[in-house]
């Protein structure tokens, strides 16, 4: 029985990535610099980021909804991205925009995004000229590589199951 349900989630699952998949909403984070200091930071703000919304969008039927709550919460996620470059002791500031970007192909896992125009969330750090990191918001296909501190374990968790139980919840 256990099997059939986990196989009806995972064909319910590839249903929903291949509807909201063909238009995501993609997350879009350009570092100040290449220098090592500004391509940390720009890793922070992002956890930062998906951290306060990961709970917001799991909430979202689809990528309309996730762009309005994105939108609700712009000055929030400046504000705390700013403050992270404070913390740091930076002059620059950061800057959300929501809107139409262009991407490269990417592979999310087995899941292919072509080269192209998407809807995006882009934060801009200072003069935004240093390399860039992406993933999809919405549907939440956002991997961060973690690594556990000696003797602790590494939970994970799926950003797409908790998003399923909260639709059909």
């Amino acid at each position: 029985m256990r099997k059939i349900i986990l196989t009806i989630i995972a064909l319910f699952s590839c249903l929903v990535i291949i509807v909201n998949g063909i238009n995501p909403l993609r997350l879009h984070i350009i570092a100040n610099s290449n220098s090592l200091e500004d391509q940390q930071i720009k890793l922070e703000i992002r956890d930062c980021i998906l951290k306060q919304e990961r709970e917001l969008l799991a909430s979202c039927k689809d990528k309309n909804e996730a762009i309005q709550v994105i939108s609700s919460d712009t000055a929030k996620l400046e504000r705390a991205a700013n403050q992270i470059l404070r913390e740091h002791g930076k002059s620059y500031t950061a800057h959300i925009q929501i809107g139409k970007s262009m991407f490269p192909d990417k592979n999310y896992g087995t899941i292919y995004y072509p080269a192209g125009e998407y809807d995006a969330v882009r934060v801009i750090l200072g003069e935004g000229s240093g390399e860039n990191w992406w993933c999809v918001m919405f549907p939440p296909l956002c991997l961060v590589q973690t690594e556990a501190a000696p003797g602790e374990e590494l939970e994970y968790t799926s950003l797409l199951l908790t998003w399923l139980e909260k639709l059909f919840s």
